[in-house]
C-alpha cells in the first residue's frame, strides 16, 4: 500500500490544479467582462492582473499557515489559481487563436505563425523591461 501513496499525492495535486485554474478562468474572464465597457481608459485584463497578483502576494506571505492546512493547497493558490487568472493564460489563447486562424481571416498560414510569433515576442518582451 506504501507504493501507491505517490501516485495518489500526483493525482490530489493535479486534481487541486485543474479546479483551482477553472477557478482561475471564471475569476479572469468574470473582471474582463466586468471592466469592459465603451471608451474604457485602460485595458480589462489589467483587473485579473492585480488581482492574481494580489492573492499570489498573499499566498507568498502566508506559506507557512497555507501548507499546514494542507499542503497542496499552496500549489493549487499560486500555480493553478494564480497562473489562470492572470495574463499568461490570455497569451496562451492570443496565441493559439492566431496559430489556428479561429476567426477566419482570410490569410496564409504564414502569416498565422507570425502574427502568434509577434503575441509571443510581444509578450516576452514587456515582462522583461
Amino acid at each position: 500500500m506504501a507504493h501507491m501513496m505517490p501516485r495518489f499525492a500526483t493525482l490530489s495535486t493535479l486534481s487541486l490544479l485543474v479546479f483551482s485554474s477553472i477557478w482561475g478562468q471564471l475569476t479572469r474572464e468574470g473582471l474582463v467582462a466586468l471592466n469592459s465597457y465603451a471608451g474604457q481608459s485602460i485595458h480589462p485584463v489589467i483587473w485579473a492582473q492585480g488581482v492574481g497578483c494580489f492573492v499570489m502576494g498573499w499566498a507568498i506571505a502566508n506559506k507557512k499557515c497555507i501548507e499546514d492546512v494542507y499542503p497542496q493547497i499552496y500549489v493549487a493558490i499560486t500555480t493553478g489559481y494564480c497562473g489562470s487568472v492572470t495574463t499568461f493564460s490570455t497569451w496562451a489563447l492570443q496565441v493559439f487563436l492566431a496559430f489556428s486562424n479561429h476567426a477566419r481571416y482570410p490569410r496564409s498560414r504564414t502569416y498565422s505563425v507570425s502574427v502568434a510569433g509577434g503575441a509571443t515576442l510581444l509578450r516576452s518582451t514587456s515582462k522583461s523591461g
